[in-house]
């Protein structure tokens, strides 16, 4: 087929257009990721529904494929990122997460992203690649003593898979959900603040912050263990209406 040189004439020539732009159009996330063959599905019930659901009962959102992850490790980690924030590391601890904000020299912003601090040498930037990009390169303009690992969406990672699966879990059912599938007794946890649980044997990692009004929390964990987390709180999402 001859690309369209406008949209009447893609309108003319194109038998479906809904398969067209479902099928046709998909995002690089959506497509195969090598090696595998097995395309990464791009919904997993109806766009309005999970409107409706993280307004009225819960949605589950799978970030596993499409954010870029950056892992930095070592003595010189610290300084490395505080020296490209505008923020300040002074409360920075391994029990919450931040909002990381990247500058240049000249002031003018790189890019931003959520970081976690895992320990006193240890840090991962999730999403934002400008940004991501940033700090790999100031480390190795630096000679900073560091490690860095750079985890690539799945439809571009060479090795086919994440390090870390990635839900998000909103919506005013979310609690109640997360009360029902962690071991033992949620802890109270503070805004942007972290506490580590399990959920069907599995470590997760829970980060509190809210993305549609409401108590809403961010979890992540060894790839491997993302299937038995997922069916886990499908199933008990089940009598809160989860989507």
């Amino acid at each position: 087929m001859t690309p369209p040189d406008s949209l009447q004439a893609l309108v003319q020539q194109t038998t479906d257009l809904v398969d067209h732009f479902f099928n046709d159009t998909r995002a690089l996330h959506m497509r195969a990721a090598p090696p595998s063959t097995a395309a990464v599905p791009p919904v997993f019930t109806n766009w309005r529904d999970e409107q409706r659901a993280w307004r009225e009962t819960a949605a589950l959102f799978d970030q596993s494929h499409h954010m870029p992850e950056l892992f930095v490790d070592g003595p010189d980690a610290e300084r490395l990122l505080e020296s490209v924030a505008i923020n300040s590391f002074a409360n920075f601890t391994t029990s919450r997460a931040k909002q990381f904000v990247a500058c240049g020299p000249d002031g003018h912003v790189i890019g931003d992203c959520v970081a976690y601090r895992h320990g006193e040498q240890s840090f991962e930037l999730t999403s934002g690649m400008t940004l991501l990009n940033w700090v790999e390169f100031q480390a190795q303009r630096t000679g900073a003593d560091v490690k860095i690992t750079c985890d690539h969406p799945t439809a571009i990672n060479p090795t086919g898979r994440r390090v870390k699966w990635r839900f998000q879990l909103e919506g005013p059912n979310a609690g109640a959900i997360l009360d029902e599938v962690v071991s033992g007794t949620v802890p109270e946890i503070a805004f942007f603040h972290t506490a580590n649980v399990e959920i069907a044997g599995c470590p997760v990692l829970i980060l509190r912050h809210g993305m549609a009004g409401h108590l809403g929390a961010e979890l992540s964990g060894p790839y491997e263990d993302m299937d038995a987390v997922r069916d886990a709180i499908l199933e008990a999402g089940a009598k809160h209406g989860l989507k």
